[in-house]
């Protein structure tokens, strides 16, 4: 009897016990909402990246919360509640934003034109394909899409805008396109092509906005168009405008070259000082967001009329130089000094043309040249115009028209136009345009010891061999001076770095690789963006591209490159805020 009150009285406690942990993982899971909840989708922006993909940008912080790429350049994206419409130059993209801010890719469509643009409604996409017209998909539950017919349209498609149940067309060819959204498809209802340049449109309310890099800006009652009744532009403003973000039919603000400026019924006002005709705007809430593409990010508050938000990391990357500590990198006047974690720890303002030297950056202009290792720089006045600076084993020399100067010693060695000079074993080599000479340091004495028919324009070596940088090819030098091999080029390299026999040259958007040593054994690599420099570092490439970054690839015997990771710069071409 004891025993069976025992039991009972367990089971029940155990229920109890039961019902409590029940109760509290349920309050639990609710009282836990989702980081992105529909009532605050609207708190987030999507800034365009170009290349280098696109962000998510939270609008209460004021930060970048993601970063995704999709291996191609971007030209328009919309955002619809946790879905990322976009076109980049392989087609159509369909991001999904979950609840703990991943952003997964869900569908694509590659298009055979160059996905200019798109808008998107509850039943349809419609893509601005450039040559290739308007391209139709049908859409299912947002992320399922069926392929269902182009319209073709002569001349280019740029721009497209929905309005209501129309769609409006932009192109340099045929003007302006009004359809009607129908059932599959699109019905043309209009056509205006009074235009000269046109770039970009905008709707608000009633009002049709159309820029003309030529023209100006056009402004055209929307339901007039719609009702076929005329063409007649409300107003014309014939100045150069960069963007515009309109708020009604004669209230908008827009940028130029000296800012941003508010348009009232006539009335212009500046409200920002700068340089902002390349620059893509949106307003939101008494905010103004500015998408500068290489020049960053900023947000402008129109109350407290200030900036009150600017990211960049840089605008170009110009020259850059790596080493133990970190990178050197030009910027449009400016050095910065990241670690090697690309973590910014210093920048300095000096102006003039970077060559790399160990350890650090030599910058000449005009008659002076500077040497900047860490933060310190050393700068020395010549007195004479400067043609080239040469970093020749830890020796800086200066190269003038009239002379070759020691950066050092600051003194003369040799007078008369020289295009490089090097030591090599124990010996001392210059050249001119033609003439290969060997130089007694002490008497100054020249000897000729091999011609060229090219024009020379530097000189390298390793193992006994000489290499001969002409403007046509690399000619081979045996140990006697003696013409063995010549490696040809279309074009001389706009840099190159020479290391243990091996040259790493770049020419345009091309790289190419040769191994003196094997046989001719070299390798040619197209990147779709021009390249703008080129370093070794411990045996792994890097290569950087003005307004992308630097990439760092693994090189093998046979030249091969892979790709390890990215530095990636800041560019925002365009903000995207929730489609209403």
């Amino acid at each position: 009897m004891n025993i069976k009150f025992k039991n009972i009285l367990f089971l029940i406690i155990s229920v109890i016990l039961l019902l409590i942990f029940l109760t509290i993982s349920f309050n639990g899971t609710k009282s836990q909402p989702d980081k992105v909840l529909a009532e605050d989708i609207n708190n987030f922006g999507v800034i365009n990246g170009g290349y280098e993909g696109f962000y998510l940008f939270d609008l209460n912080t004021n930060e970048i919360i993601k970063k995704i790429s999709t291996g191609n350049y971007i030209n328009k994206i919309e955002l619809h509640e946790k879905l990322i419409y976009l076109t980049d130059s392989e087609g159509l993209k369909i991001y999904s934003i979950t609840d703990d801010f991943e952003i997964e890719l869900v569908n694509t469509f590659k298009t055979y034109g160059e996905s200019l643009s798109l808008v998107k409604n509850d039943k349809y996409i419609y893509l601005a394909d450039g040559n290739n017209g308007i391209v139709i998909f049908e859409l299912d539950k947002d992320i399922f899409i069926r392929f269902l017919h182009h319209i073709k349209i002569d001349g280019i498609v740029i721009d497209l805008i929905k309005k209501d149940d129309y769609i409006f067309a932009l192109g340099p060819k045929f003007g302006l396109k009004v359809y009607e959204i129908v059932d599959n498809g699109l019905k043309e209802i209009t056509s205006y092509n009074s235009l000269i340049s046109p770039s970009k449109i905008y709707t608000n309310e009633n009002t049709l906005f159309i820029k003309d890099d030529i023209l100006g800006l056009l402004a055209f009652d929307i339901q007039s168009i719609i009702n076929n009744i005329n063409f007649k532009s409300l107003y014309k403003l014939n100045f150069q405008i960069g963007d515009l973000s309109p708020i009604s039919r004669d209230i908008f603000y827009f940028t130029d070259s000296e800012g941003l400026k508010k348009y009232d019924a006539g009335n212009i006002e500046l409200i920002h000082s700068d340089n902002l005709l390349r620059a893509n705007i949106n307003y939101k809430n008494e905010r103004i967001y500015i998408s500068k593409k290489e020049k960053g990010f900023e947000i402008f508050d129109l109350k407290k009329e200030k900036i009150i938000y600017e990211h960049n990391v840089l605008s170009y990357i110009n020259n850059f130089n790596i080493n133990e500590e970190g990178i050197y990198v030009e910027d449009s006047g400016v050095i910065h000094f990241f670690d090697r974690k690309y973590n910014l720890k210093w920048s300095k303002e000096i102006e003039g043309k970077v060559l790399k030297v160990d350890d650090g950056l030599i910058v000449y202009k005009g008659d002076s040249v500077s040497v900047i290792k860490n933060e310190n720089i050393s700068t020395k006045n010549f007195g004479i115009p400067i043609y080239k600076t040469v970093n020749d084993n830890e020796k800086i020399w200066i190269l003038s028209e009239k002379s070759i100067i020691s950066f050092d010693e600051e003194k003369v060695i040799l007078n008369g136009f020289y295009t490089d000079i090097m030591t090599y074993n124990g010996e001392t080599y210059v050249t001119d345009q033609n003439y290969m000479y060997k130089m007694d340091p002490l008497t100054k004495n020249l000897k000729k010891i091999f011609y060229s028919a090219n024009e020379i324009k530097s000189i390298e070596a390793y193992k006994g061999n000489i290499f001969i940088m002409t403007e046509y090819g690399i000619q081979y030098l045996d140990k006697e001076y003696n013409p063995t091999k010549f490696f040809s080029y279309s074009y001389y390299p706009d840099n190159y770095v020479f290391e243990n026999g091996i040259f790493y040259m770049t020419i345009q958007n091309k790289v190419i690789l040769l191994n003196t040593q094997i046989n001719n054994l070299f390798s040619e690599y197209e990147f779709k963006i021009p390249i703008v420099d080129i370093d070794i570092f411990k045996g792994e490439v890097y290569i950087s591209h003005s307004s992308y970054g630097i990439e760092r690839f693994k090189i093998n015997d046979n030249l091969e490159l892979e790709l390890i990771d990215s530095f990636q710069i800041f560019n925002a071409n365009n903000f995207y805020l929730q489609k209403k």
